[in-house]
């Protein structure tokens, strides 16, 4: 069972994590304080449209991936440090080594995975801290012609963050003060968070591979150059042809026909 509008003023769940990391922290506040009523959701589309595909999402996954689900919409709930958290997991996977989660969701056909997981990723590293899960299955639909399903494994930096966050939150709830971004002091980044095993690193910051980034893009531009240069001399070279020459460049069609372009080093002649 969800959580009626009311008893939703008295938690903090994951999809109010969500709006808060999205910048729509004010919002929040005003609903948790009473100020506006939480917005009901019937007739919002593509939550409709999450709900209702929600079913078929978790049938295609458990045929992928070959297992059964369980504890479907099981509700989890801590309190820490005075802070009320609340989460109803999609699913967990049966029979695997380590406890697993699996989260499903619908979105518009040109969205990205990384963009979806860096969406929600407030919401599953909620989950796996409620649940004690090691990692979450996303399982995601885009539009009505492309599936995708992405392991992300617990992080417990970003843990960290979500409770301090929640903590900074919840004190402005119970303060009846309108809370601030800078306050929540809020670190979006999930580029430390294994995504399917792997990481993403910014190398602004690294010497090394700002010289070899300079180096690529300098030369990128002249190996397009360069290729339209060869592809105009080849096309000079006649049919009949077996070799054109100066005194610096021969190009040489080898017994395949294939052209063979070659510098002339005058120091060797």
């Amino acid at each position: 069972m969800k959580l009626s509008s009311e008893e939703r003023k008295n938690y903090l769940s994951g999809s109010d994590l969500v709006r808060i990391y999205n910048g729509d922290e004010l919002a929040v506040w005003k609903e948790k304080t009473g100020r506006e009523q939480i917005e009901d959701l019937t007739f919002n589309l593509p939550v409709q449209m999450g709900i209702h595909t929600e079913p078929f999402n978790a049938q295609w996954f458990s045929r992928e991936y070959m297992v059964e689900l369980y504890n479907e919409q099981k509700q989890y709930q801590t309190t820490w440090e005075s802070v009320p958290f609340s989460g109803h997991i999609d699913g967990m996977i049966k029979d695997t080594k380590n406890l697993e989660i699996v989260e499903f969701k619908h979105t518009y056909d040109r969205n990205t995975m990384e963009a979806v997981a860096e969406r929600y990723m407030p919401q599953i590293q909620l989950y796996l801290f409620l649940s004690t899960a090691d990692g979450c299955y996303l399982s995601v639909i885009f539009g009505n012609r492309r599936w995708e399903c992405q392991y992300i494994k617990k992080s417990f930096d970003y843990i960290d963050n979500i409770k301090k966050v929640g903590i900074s939150f919840w004190a402005s709830v119970k303060e009846d003060i309108p809370p601030s971004a800078e306050e929540l002091a809020i670190d979006t980044s999930i580029n430390a968070i294994p995504l399917d095993g792997m990481v993403k690193r910014d190398a602004s910051k690294d010497n090394h591979f700002r010289v070899l980034e300079e180096s690529y893009i300098q030369l990128e531009s002249s190996a397009k150059e360069f290729e339209g240069v060869k592809k105009t001399i080849k096309e000079s070279v006649k049919d009949n042809e077996r070799e054109v020459y100066t005194d610096r460049l021969s190009i040489k069609r080898d017994k395949r026909g294939s052209l063979r372009f070659t510098i002339i080093d005058k120091k060797e002649n």
